[in-house]
C-alpha cells in the first residue's frame, strides 16, 4: 500500500491533482437541495451504479 501512496503522492510533480477539492469546490457554487451518489473510476461504474439502483429501489 506504501509504494501505491507513494506513486500517487508522486503524480503531484507532473501537475496531477489527487483529491476531491475541485469537486468540493463546484458543490460550493452549485448547491444541491438533493442527495448525490458520485461514480468515479476507470472501470465497474456501470455495474456500481446498477448494484446502488437495485439497493436504492428496495
Amino acid at each position: 500500500m506504501n509504494e501505491e501512496l507513494r506513486w500517487l503522492e508522486g503524480l503531484k510533480s507532473r501537475g496531477i491533482k489527487i483529491g476531491l477539492e475541485r469537486m468540493k469546490s463546484l458543490m460550493e457554487d452549485f448547491p444541491l437541495d438533493y442527495r448525490v451518489i458520485h461514480v468515479g473510476g476507470t472501470n465497474g461504474k456501470g455495474s456500481v451504479c446498477q448494484f446502488i439502483g437495485k439497493i436504492l429501489q428496495e
